[in-house]
């Protein structure tokens, strides 16, 4: 052996020995666990639980200062898996007077079925995961938006097609649809 290759394989054996492998962050911490995939729900599991998720607020899609349109992506669970699902199937949604629900006698101020030919084309996906996108329209059918309530309380229920269970959505969500004050000459 050259004593130039002799110096060159000492040199880099020397780098190398210098190098380490670190676990742990710049400020000490160890480094997370490599990520993983989360467990997949298996398709014939049943759905058993609903969230939704609400717009800020109500749209006015008809310019006359009252909010007319519940904008919500509904997901579908079944527990204890965590991924939401696409299922067949249809949504009501009803709308009460605060603190209606459950009332003797008390009867919706408005429902909404979603068929499952309409919910088809809901579909989508968000950050969380499959999702239906849902706008509920107070002038949907000839409805009206003056219904003389400043909030409402809203439910959805999911039956799954071929099924008899409903589903309640994660409790009651109270809505405002109250309209933004308008003076005379503005």
């Amino acid at each position: 052996m050259s004593a130039r290759f002799a110096i060159a394989l000492a040199a880099s054996l020397s780098l190398l020995a210098a190098c380490e492998t670190t676990v742990e962050t710049s400020d000490g911490r160890r480094m997370p666990p490599p990520p993983h995939a989360s467990p997949q729900t298996p398709t014939a599991a049943p759905i058993n639980a609903m969230a939704l998720v609400f717009g800020p607020k109500p749209l006015d899609t008809n310019g006359n200062m009252r909010p007319d349109t519940i904008q919500i992506e509904a997901y579908l669970f079944s527990r204890p898996y965590p991924s939401p699902m696409h299922r067949e199937g249809t949504f009501e949604f009803d709308i009460y007077r605060v603190g209606g629900l459950g009332r003797p006698g008390e009867k919706p101020l408005r429902t909404w079925t979603i068929s499952a030919e309409r919910l088809a084309g809901m579909r989508g996906k968000s950050m969380i995961g499959p999702s239906y996108s849902i706008g509920l329209s107070l002038l949907e059918d000839g409805g009206t938006d003056q219904i003389g309530e400043q909030s409402v309380d809203l439910i959805a229920y999911f039956t799954e097609a071929g099924g008899t269970d409903r589903i309640p959505s994660l409790g009651v969500r109270t809505i405002s649809l109250s309209s933004p004050v308008v003076e005379p000459g503005h």
